[in-house]
């Protein structure tokens, strides 16, 4: 397989959110199809449109919801570069 191949490939289980692939690079706890998040967003609506008044509903846990949050590395961005540039990277 190509290397051009091999990235066609992972770019397409990218895209599909019940692949492991997809969940993994997401930082998901695990895969979860289109159709179930969808249905997980209709079971909290009905939850919420038929609770009691001022009832706290719990919503359907999502796979996300204790993913690892990315944020900026406070790292400067020469350091990075030369990082880079020291394995082989054309920055």
């Amino acid at each position: 397989m190509s290397y051009g191949e091999a990235w066609r490939i992972t770019n397409e289980l990218m895209k599909d959110t019940s692949s492991h692939v997809s969940a993994a690079i997401g930082g998901w706890d695990y895969p979860l199809s289109r159709e179930a998040i969808s249905l997980a967003s209709i079971n909290d609506g009905y939850h919420a449109v038929n609770a009691k008044k001022g009832a706290k509903v719990k919503p359907t846990p999502r796979p996300w919801d204790n993913a690892a949050k990315f944020g900026r590395t406070k790292v400067p961005q020469a350091q990075v570069r030369a990082a880079l540039r020291a394995r082989g990277h054309n920055i």
